[in-house]
């Protein structure tokens, strides 16, 4: 009897240490079987981004002791990132969905994502439980990269075929430097936008200034976007503040970018960032700081509010010219038919509609205009500038009116 009770109290012993820590039918508190594999703390600040490929982020781990509270904090930074932040890489519902099945294997192999990590930013003890602060490096463009290799996530070259990212214009000016409007232009390049710098001193088409400025639109940064076929503009305007301590300079920065769509001027989005105040004589460097922060906030915007808007369909301006009032009746009652919206600004022989329909570009919103209109004369097209078409109906080609 003695013996039975040995041998049930060493089996009992011996299952008990051989018990899997990482078991999936556990019920057990993550951390009371060792090192966690997902935060507990979702205590996470952002601080700034590095390059396109990193950001620096402040995080505050818990723990029964100091190193599962520091574990913990190396996970929640690696959980703010995939989707705690406006960074996020996880920004739908299904890629949030499909992570759940591999978030064990991204969390155990965080080190690997993690470039820099500092010594304790901060530290105490409550109710039982220790709280750790550091600041991490992450390697955004290696764990997009896993999370694409597993299908998570979709391709940015899959996903502007799917949404067909913006033609994007950088309004240059004066007050911006070069070289942030340079950074602005590789940040958004490199995550697969079409974009380009227009200078102040560009030329504008001499039909869309006409036409625009008939339908009332003066505005030079306008025009200039406009002319390059830009869906959305981007304006950046950034500050340097400067002050002396203790006989040195220290120079603070922010930057602030607005995106606005090109043919209705409606904010798509907008940030801020801020460079850490430093000591330098140079305005570049805290420019530098401030640019990268602000253009990953607002990268984030645009795709998810382009995103969203595109399922709707493509935002365009139409610009209407004809001696009959009625073709423009036609026109508005045709595009109605088709487009989810459809709005117009009219004038005696000049009529401006701003649309949102299901075409790719302006070609096929003339092509549809073309096949459809039923009035008296033809649709004659002007000029075409992938969300802005201008349009005469007339006689011939030739036919010249008298703008009112």
């Amino acid at each position: 009897m003695i013996f039975s009770s040995i041998f049930l109290v060493s089996l009992f012993l011996f299952s008990g240490c051989f018990g899997g820590n990482d078991s999936a039918t556990s019920t057990a508190p993550a951390q009371s079987m060792g090192k966690a594999l997902k935060p507990i703390s979702h205590q996470v600040s952002f601080i700034e981004t590095s390059s396109t490929s990193e950001v620096l982020v402040n995080s505050v781990g818990v723990g029964d002791n100091m190193d599962k509270a520091s574990h913990d904090s190396k996970l929640a930074s690696i959980w703010f990132v995939l989707m705690g932040s406006d960074i996020r890489l996880l920004d739908s519902d299904e890629a949030k969905q499909k992570f759940s099945k591999y978030s064990r294997w991204f969390y155990k192999n965080s080190d690997k994502y993690i470039t820099y990590s500092s010594g304790l930013k901060s530290k105490k003890q409550s109710g039982g439980k220790y709280y750790v602060g550091k600041n991490y490096k992450i390697n955004t463009r290696l764990l997009k990269d896993d999370l694409l290799a597993k299908n998570i996530i979709k391709d940015t070259d899959d996903l502007a075929e799917e949404i067909d990212f913006p033609v994007t214009s950088i309004m240059s000016n004066a007050k911006t430097p070069k070289f942030v409007s340079d950074i602005v232009l590789s940040f958004l390049s490199d995550k697969g936008f079409e974009v380009e710098i227009i200078n102040p001193d560009s030329k504008v088409d001499k039909v869309i200034s006409t036409s625009l400025a008939l339908s009332g639109n003066i505005d030079p940064s306008y025009l200039l976007a406009v002319s390059a076929g830009s869906d959305i503009f981007i304006d950046i305007n950034p500050t340097v503040d400067s002050k002396q301590k203790f006989d040195s300079e220290f120079k603070k920065a922010s930057v602030s970018i607005k995106a606005y769509y090109t043919v209705s001027k409606k904010l798509l989005g907008s940030a801020t960032g801020f460079s850490q105040e430093l000591e330098t004589s140079s305005d570049n460097l805290v420019l530098q700081e401030a640019t990268n922060d602000a253009v990953n906030k607002l990268l984030s915007q645009i795709k998810r509010n382009w995103a969203k808007e595109s399922k709707k369909g493509k935002n365009f301006k139409l610009i209407l010219t004809t001696e009959m009032p009625e073709n423009s009746d036609l026109v508005y009652k045709q595009l109605k038919s088709k487009c989810r919206k459809a709005t117009r600004k009219a004038g005696k022989n000049v009529f401006d509609f701003n649309l949102q329909c299901p075409f790719k570009n302006s070609m096929e919103l003339f092509d549809f205009l073309n096949d459809n209109y039923q009035g008296v004369g033809k649709v004659f097209r002007e000029m075409d500038s992938n969300s802005l078409l201008i349009v005469k109906i007339g006689g011939s080609e030739e036919d010249e009116f008298e703008i009112e």
